[in-house]
């Protein structure tokens, strides 16, 4: 059994971003995700809850869908078997939710 010593870790290489643009980064991530509580705080002022949240999930879906085609990412074909988790799964949670919060 060998034990290391710190003269022989080797230094972490990166080719990543560097720390200017590490913190510039880490900085634009706090204040986005930091002013979305404040957001909602707000929104929930002007609208109900679940409105808020479709008008979140619906911006959040458009922009990284369009991130995704950005890149070059597809969606699969229609036929894949995937999907049917969609069709399955996802319109039975919206109906629990929906009975959920209308007190059914």
């Amino acid at each position: 059994m060998s034990t290391r010593t710190p003269d022989s870790i080797a230094p972490i290489q990166s080719d990543g971003l560097s720390w200017p643009a590490l913190l510039t980064v880490s900085i634009v991530l706090v204040t986005i995700w930091g002013g979305a509580y404040t957001m909602v705080g707000v929104g929930v002022d002007y609208m109900s809850p679940i409105n808020l949240v479709a008008y979140r999930l619906v911006i959040g879906a458009v922009l990284v869908t369009g991130y995704a085609y950005s890149i070059g990412q597809r969606f699969p074909k229609l036929s894949d078997q995937r999907w049917r988790w969609y069709y399955g799964v996802c319109p039975a949670v919206l109906f629990a939710l929906y009975g959920a919060s209308h007190g059914r």
